[in-house]
């Protein structure tokens, strides 16, 4: 009975690991997307600190944020 539950609790962290693993893909690949159209729409003279707001605004209008007014 116990290596039942040993192999359940197994299959659990692989399933927890890789779900972790997509969940970051997938915000790495929205983060990369809104910094690239950023640069795109306000060229690459802007000053960081402006380019951080734009770039968290843009990220927050990608999820869907209330807060944004989208």
């Amino acid at each position: 009975m116990e290596s039942v539950a040993a192999t359940t609790k197994d299959t659990k962290s692989k399933k927890s690991k890789k779900s972790k693993k997509t969940e970051f893909d997938e915000l790495s690949n929205r983060m990369i997307g809104c910094a690239i159209g950023v640069h795109w729409h306000v060229g690459p003279e802007l000053e960081d600190g402006p380019e951080r707001l734009f770039l968290g605004y843009s990220f927050a209008l990608r999820a869907g944020d209330p807060g944004t007014n989208a």
